[in-house]
């Protein structure tokens, strides 16, 4: 299984390094280290768990925040879509470090790159097989739910499942282009 893993995610990577080559003449011959490739990750993963913060209520358990935050209401009667392993682990390690109190400093300085990598190489790859725009396949990493596209509480910044726009907030607005030049990056730090 993990062969499988491994190989589909080099032929992602090759299908995209065309692409990659020409964004990356476009934007400056941006060529990010694997530690820029890092820290620039963990942090998109902290604005995640900023934006995930208005559904968490102390005290709250794990099921009653998937609640809050898939169906709108931690008391939701409604059945939790199926989430796939890669957006678990991201609601998981969210819900850990608001339980825990951390800050989004804090956050930041904790090693959130491979959930935060295999989270955007899921949702980039289920789109080439999809054969659909990167952007409108990111709600099938929290289990393509209709409901909480709708929910967001954070008004002015990126919709808590926005993994693109999570990127944007730490590379600017041509986070998108250079998301398409770190692919191969991501996939060498999560594939050593």
């Amino acid at each position: 299984m993990k062969a499988l893993y491994k190989t589909m995610l080099l032929c992602t990577f090759l299908f995209l390094s065309v692409g990659a080559h020409q964004v990356t003449a476009q934007s400056n011959d941006f060529e990010p280290t694997k530690a820029e490739v890092k820290t620039a990750l963990n942090h998109a993963f902290a604005d995640f768990v900023e934006a995930v913060r208005p559904y968490y209520t102390v005290g709250q358990s794990y099921n009653q925040f998937k609640r809050s935050l898939l169906l709108g209401s931690a008391s939701s009667r409604a059945s939790l879509p199926n989430v796939p392993q890669q957006g678990e682990k991201m609601l998981e390690k969210a819900y850990n470090y608001l339980k825990s109190g951390y800050s989004i400093n804090r956050i930041k300085k904790e090693q959130n790159y491979t959930t935060m990598g295999n989270a955007i190489l899921y949702v980039n790859q289920q789109a080439q097989e999809r054969n659909r725009d990167y952007i409108e396949m990111e709600p099938i990493l929290f289990g393509e739910n209709s409901t909480f596209p709708t929910n967001n509480l954070r008004e002015g910044r990126c919709k808590w499942w926005q993994l693109w726009c999570h990127l944007e907030s730490v590379f600017g607005p041509e986070g998108g282009q250079i998301l398409s030049a770190i692919i191969g990056v991501i996939i060498a730090i999560i594939i050593p």
